[in-house]
């Protein structure tokens, strides 16, 4: 039986030691593999041309660099998104159970050409199972990604739609999302067709004694010399459940706002708005 212990406990050696290497090693060297597995995933073929770094941990880090995604084939331009880097930390084990946790994520140098066609569709991706002749009941939707932190840097997003008098450029000079403590904050810098665009928001729990898990939401925004103040609270994110609102909006005239936006100018004269939403007694 000793045979049977020493095989037994170099079988274990063996795992322990794969297991170290795993744990430290950088997995970057199944970039081809990974590139495939993502392609699948999409259906849409994924590039990633730079550098892949993987290291596995009790969160994982992941960061890549030069990473294209191809357009649709209808589509005018051959990618749909380039991005100089993508980098995110992963909680190991939610790959595996799920909802898939995420922190850090950071996104640079990025351009994403989104088009609408004539008929309709738009040149994204399709997430998802196949088409089958079979029918088969359908899925529970899935977990969205649960995300604690993201930073976005010199991104440039090009529209262009039929509904469009001509295509919409956004370009993005910083964006940041952060979430705890049952709080929510986005803020971004962009510029709309060269007209400067800030927002300013934030979600906090209302803290009120007769209803648990109400968020009070505020947001600030300007869009050129448009502005924006919203004030609600919101019982569920996911359905957008609002209970209470206060909106104002103000701008120098309902066309300019369409002619920032590239769309047909459909209503004209004084933009200002002050609507006012709350429960029925």
């Amino acid at each position: 039986m000793r045979w049977v212990a020493a095989a037994c406990g170099a079988l274990l050696l063996g795992l322990a030691a794969a297991a170290v290497y795993l744990f430290n090693a950088d997995l970057g060297c199944f970039r081809d593999e990974v590139s495939v597995l993502l392609s699948d995933a999409l259906e849409r073929e994924v590039r990633v041309d730079g550098q892949l770094s993987i290291r596995l941990g009790k969160t994982m880090r992941v960061r890549a660099e030069d990473v294209s995604i191809v357009n649709a084939p209808w589509a005018d331009d051959p990618l749909l998104l380039h991005a100089d880097s993508l980098a995110a930390d992963v909680a190991l084990w939610s790959v595996f159970r799920g909802p898939l946790r995420m922190g850090n994520v950071e996104l640079h140098g990025a351009v994403i050409r989104l088009q609408r066609a004539e008929d309709g569709r738009w040149n994204l991706p399709r997430a998802g199972p196949r088409d089958t002749d079979e029918p088969s009941p359908a899925p529970a939707s899935p977990a969205l990604p649960q995300i604690a932190s993201a930073a976005a840097q010199s991104l440039q997003i090009h529209i262009s739609s039929p509904a469009l008098t001509r295509p919409t450029h956004v370009a993005i000079d910083a964006a940041s999302f952060r979430s705890g403590d049952g709080a929510l904050a986005f803020r971004m810098d962009a510029r709309v067709n060269d007209f400067p665009l800030h927002i300013d928001s934030m979600a906090s729990p209302a803290g009120r004694s007769d209803v648990a898990d109400v968020l009070d939401v505020r947001i600030d925004a300007m869009l050129g010399e448009i502005t924006l103040k919203a004030r609600s609270e919101v019982a569920d994110l996911s359905s957008l459940a609002v209970t209470k609102a206060e909106v104002t909006l103000d701008g120098p005239d309902a066309g300019y706002l369409f002619d920032i936006l590239n769309l047909p100018r459909i209503a004209s004269g004084p933009l200002s708005l002050n609507v006012t939403l709350v429960p029925d007694p």
